[in-house]
């Protein structure tokens, strides 16, 4: 059986460990994490592959998630293909390493939250504010990004 603690040493990258005091509280059985945080600003997520359980909060940079329940939290990049968003911050557009990096949302259900950038391929969309550039805010829609106007997903 592998120790929590090399889980997360696979999990997380060693300077992220090695240069932060960083904790979390986790239920391996329910595969649920309360309050991921960190001192930095960033915490760095290395490629962590999500099935099932419940996200209640932190930052989530990389990675896929396939079903589930997204609570509260800030999402920056990584493959969503199933589950349940909540509540929480969808943010993308990131410029790293000379080219866009973006999330990609696949299917699911989206509750409510706050989406600024990334694909919206399919899913259902109940209700969230969406950035709008022009008008330099965050705007209520009933719409899905790839549907509203002011989305930078808009169309795709």
């Amino acid at each position: 059986m592998v120790s929590n603690q090399d889980l997360i040493k696979a999990v997380f990258d060693d300077d992220v460990v090695k240069r932060n005091k960083w904790f979390f509280k986790a239920d391996w059985e329910k595969a649920e994490i309360i309050k991921l945080e960190t001192e930095s600003k960033v915490l760095n997520i290395k490629y962590i592959i999500w099935i099932n359980g419940a996200w209640k909060d932190g930052v989530w940079e990389n990675g896929i998630w396939n079903n589930g329940t997204w609570k509260y939290g800030y999402w920056k990049e990584g493959y969503w293909y199933n589950g349940t968003w909540k509540e929480g911050y969808w943010y993308n557009g990131t410029w790293y390493n000379g080219d866009w990096e973006n999330g990609y949302w696949k299917d699911g259900v989206w509750k409510d939250g706050i989406w600024k950038d990334g694909t919206w391929e399919d899913g259902v969309w109940e209700k969230g504010k969406i950035w709008n550039f022009n008008e330099n805010k965050y705007l209520e829609s009933k719409v899905s990004p790839n549907e509203c106007k002011w989305s930078l997903s808009y169309g795709k």
